[in-house]
């Protein structure tokens, strides 16, 4: 099934996914049990349906409940309800997350020293900036990072990773890229078209900045369900502050610090977070 130009997952697998998100949580009725008797032919004949085109919604239960007024509620069956929860989960996208393992550590002297020189021909600036490369090695005699303290580690970083975001954005070109220091994301509108993507950069990372992902943020995820980037957790509608990252402001705000931390508030923080905060901003400024 296409909804413009993205497919609905319609196997066997998503429609047996489908039914254990609907079923979760529900109580058992004599319907439901009905259904769950013959589940695995049930769900069968409802894949055989949707993906030859013969599918077609059943009628509606209705009753009547008044809360504050009377209103008429139409039910539909068990099957329908399956097919609703397969289009309401679909999602518009997928996201794979993920960072480097141990970046600063891992970044080459002589891969960042032949990029240099690409962008910078005076010879005098070069002998500089390799001997600022050369001052730390993470393990003896490894010819490998950069110390995070410096403050031109931060530009080596990106012109090291620009190496990446131009293989991105020329080689794949995805629906949509996105890098902050050594974290990124990629979207795509299904899970073959990202783990495409996926195995691409691994192989990208390992064989040209001889990186390695990070194991424990490599993760595809749906739009859906929300990303956690950045200290935040965004979602299609709204974005929200993590209760971590709120408790760490809580406890690092000063003066100095009111407007970075304001911004951040005031743009991912629900409604008692922001007033939290202004409690807090009051506090502080009166202890100046």
């Amino acid at each position: 099934m296409t909804i413009g130009n993205i497919s609905i997952d319609l196997s066997l697998k998503n429609i047996w996914r489908s039914w254990f998100a609907f079923r979760k949580g529900k109580k058992p009725t004599s319907e439901l049990d009905s259904f769950q008797y013959y589940l695995e032919k049930n769900l069968y004949n409802l894949f055989v349906d949707l993906n030859s085109g013969s599918y077609c919604h059943g009628g509606y239960r209705k009753f009547i409940v008044c809360d504050n007024k009377r209103r008429e509620i139409s039910v539909a069956d068990v099957r329908d309800k399956i097919v609703h929860r397969l289009v309401y989960d679909y999602p518009n996208g997928y996201i794979w997350k993920c960072d480097v393992k141990k970046f600063f550590d891992s970044i080459d002297h002589e891969i960042l020293q032949k990029l240099l020189v690409l962008k910078i021909k005076d010879k005098k600036t070069s002998i500089l900036l390799n001997e600022i490369i050369r001052s730390f090695q993470y393990g003896h005699g490894s010819k490998k990072g950069m110390p995070i303290g410096n403050l031109t580690s931060q530009i080596f970083a990106n012109i090291y990773m620009n190496e990446l975001d131009r293989f991105v954005k020329h080689q794949l070109e995805p629906k949509a890229y996105l890098r902050y220091g050594d974290d990124f994301i990629l979207v795509a509108h299904n899970t073959e078209k990202l783990g495409f993507y996926r195995t691409e950069i691994i192989k990208f990372l390992d064989e040209v900045l001889k990186l390695q992902v990070n194991a424990k943020n490599d993760r595809i995820t749906k739009v859906s369900h929300g990303l956690k980037f950045l200290g935040a957790t965004i979602f299609p509608s709204c974005r929200m502050l993590s209760g971590r990252n709120f408790r760490r402001i809580r406890k690092n705000l000063n003066i100095r610090s009111i407007s970075s931390y304001s911004g951040l508030v005031r743009k991912n923080g629900d409604e008692k977070q922001k007033e939290q905060f202004n409690w807090m901003v009051l506090r502080c400024l009166s202890l100046e």
